[in-house]
C-alpha cells in the first residue's frame, strides 16, 4: 500500500468530513449506560457552598468523532479562579466513582481555556454548546465556522456566539 490515494468526492467540507468518519469507521452513539450518566449529571445538587469550591471541577463534554463522555478538569487556584488542568476519558467505573454523589457548580465562562479532548485530541478553546442534544461537544467534527455534532445527534449549523452557563461536577475523590 505505498500508492498515493487521490481523494475522490466532493470538494466541499461537509462531503470531506463524512468521508474521513467513514475511513475512521467511527463507533456511532453513546452506549445506554453512558447517556444514562450524562442525563444523571444534569439532575446532581447545584452547590451553593464555596467550601465545595476548594479543589476541582470537571467539565461534562462528549467527543464529536467518536460519541463518547469525557470531562475537562479545571483546578481552583487563587482568588477562586479556575484554570484548565487536564482532560478525563469517562467510564461508567468513573462515573459511578466520582461523580454519582457529586455536586454541581457553576464555572465563570471567564475560565473556560483551550481544551484537549480526550478522545480524539482536538484542541480549542472550551467546548460547542449543541442546542438540539443540550451537550458540550468538542470540535473534533468542526471545519472552519461549521459546527457537527456527534454522530448519534446529526445537528449541524455555523459557530454563533452564545451565552450558556457551564455547570461543572466537584468529583468525590478519595477512597
Amino acid at each position: 500500500m505505498n500508492e498515493l490515494v487521490r481523494w475522490k468526492g466532493k470538494n466541499d467540507a461537509a462531503s470531506r468530513i463524512e468521508q474521513a468518519m467513514q475511513l475512521v469507521r467511527v463507533k456511532p452513539g453513546l452506549t445506554r449506560h453512558e447517556a444514562e450518566l450524562v442525563q444523571e449529571a444534569r439532575h446532581l445538587p447545584l452547590a451553593r457552598d464555596a467550601a465545595l469550591v476548594k479543589g476541582v471541577a470537571d467539565l461534562l463534554r462528549v467527543c464529536a468523532v467518536h460519541d463518547r463522555p469525557w470531562a475537562a478538569r479545571y483546578v481552583v487556584g487563587a482568588g477562586g479562579v479556575f484554570r484548565y488542568a487536564d482532560s478525563i476519558a469517562i467510564t461508567e467505573t468513573l462515573f459511578r466513582r466520582q461523580y454519582a454523589g457529586g455536586k454541581r457548580l457553576v464555572v465563570p465562562s471567564s475560565s473556560i481555556g483551550e481544551e484537549t479532548c480526550a478522545w480524539c485530541g482536538v484542541s480549542r478553546l472550551g467546548a460547542v454548546y449543541c442546542p438540539a442534544c443540550k451537550s458540550f461537544v468538542c470540535y473534533g467534527r468542526t471545519v472552519v465556522r461549521e459546527f457537527r455534532c456527534r454522530p448519534s445527534c446529526g445537528n449541524a449549523g455555523m459557530l454563533q456566539p452564545t451565552d450558556v452557563t457551564h455547570e461543572g461536577i466537584v468529583p468525590e475523590i478519595g477512597p
